[in-house]
Order: C-alpha cells, then sequence, then structure tokens
C-alpha cells in the first residue's frame, strides 16, 4: 500500500495506466519490480545492493551482495570460518528494534555492538571493485549513494570472492557491473526513494 501511495506521488495518470496494465495482465507488479518503477530517478545513479543479517553462534554478520543476487552460504561461512548450519537469517523485527530503523531497513551500518563489545561481521561480494558506479543503498526514508573505495574505506568490509550468487543458478555471480533499471522521471519535490522490499536469502 505504501508502494502504491508513492506511486501516487509521482503523478496520477502513471498510476492508472500501470494498474490497468496490470489488471490486463491479471496479476500485480512484483514488489522489486514496483520498487524500480517508483524510484527509477535514484537506481539509475549507481549499482543498487541490499545488506542481510545473519547470526552464527555468538556473532552477527552483515552481508552485501549486488541486487537481485543471494548469498552464497558456503562462502560466507568459509569467510567467518563457522558451521554453515549455524546460520540463521535474522529477523526484520529483531533489526529494527536494534538499529532502530524502520521495517524492511537493513543497511551496513548502524548496529550497536554486542555484548563483547564487538560490531557485526560486514562481508560484502568482491565484484563490487569492479563497479565504476557508486553503490546504492536504501535507508527507508532517504537513498545513500557512495563510491566503492569510500564504502570499503569507511567501513572496513572484507571482500569475499563469490559470497553473491545468481538465484536461478547455483554457480557464483559473475564479476560484472548490474544494469541499471529504466528511469522513470522523478517529481521535483521527491528525492528520496521509497522503503525497499526484504531482501531474498
Amino acid at each position: 500500500a505504501k508502494a502504491d501511495d508513492a506511486i501516487m506521488a509521482d503523478g496520477a495518470p502513471k498510476v492508472a495506466g500501470t494498474k490497468a496494465k496490470a489488471a490486463e495482465d491479471g496479476k500485480e507488479l512484483p514488489p522489486w519490480e514496483k520498487y524500480f518503477k517508483v524510484n527509477g530517478h535514484f537506481a539509475k545513479m549507481g549499482n543498487f545492493v541490499h545488506t542481510l543479517a545473519y547470526q552464527t553462534d555468538d556473532r552477527r554478520v552483515l552481508v552485501v551482495v549486488p541486487h537481485p543476487m543471494h548469498v552464497d552460504l558456503g562462502a560466507m561461512s568459509r569467510a567467518v570460518q563457522k558451521d554453515p548450519k549455524t546460520f540463521k537469517k535474522r529477523k526484520l523485527k529483531e533489526i529494527a528494534d536494534e538499529t532502530g530503523f524502520p521495517t524492511f531497513v537493513c543497511t551496513p551500518f548502524g548496529f550497536p555492538k554486542d555484548k563483547q563489545g564487538r560490531t557485526p561481521v560486514l562481508l560484502v561480494d568482491s565484484c563490487v571493485t569492479e563497479f565504476k558506479k557508486p553503490l546504492l543503498f536504501d535507508c527507508g526514508s532517504i537513498g545513500l549513494s557512495i563510491p566503492v573505495t569510500e564504502f570499503l574505506r569507511s567501513t572496513g568490509a572484507a571482500c569475499v570472492e563469490g559470497l553473491a550468487k545468481d538465484p536461478n543458478s547455483k554457480a557464483p555471480a559473475e564479476a560484472k557491473e548490474a544494469p541499471s533499471p529504466p528511469a522513470a522521471p522523478a517529481p521535483a519535490d521527491a528525492a528520496s526513494p521509497e522503503p525497499a522490499p526484504e531482501p531474498a536469502p
């Protein structure tokens, strides 16, 4: 419903056309397609990535992969040196309570230290080092665009080869820059993206 409201803010005629086409096709747009349709003015600026949060034993692990890639559990477990069976994806409400961010928002920063005074382990797929455009993060009410080198410098994220995998294949993701989605005209008074749907595992 929130995404629909955001689309209406961009212009009622566009929404009417979108809904009419969806009605003709007999189905609604998938959440991510709807997100990029609404936020094309933001998504075209760089490479959209998403962050996923895991818990393994007593350590929290954050993983950054390009959209729409999934996380390779084997690569993640080897990087952290933990048994793959111990990894559990964290719940959205748990993340929101811990960070204070809106539900569905998971960023690679803003997490408090654990009882041992440790910040979460932060991993990023090494393919991002080949990106020429900035990394784009959805932070709920704002969108963050940050150059790859600055992201790595400021967060201390560890690059892991093969961390991202194609959701349609068991093979590791190829190191290539993700194409920008079709741009939608940005309204003059809307510079922030709408919240992203929940990332896939």
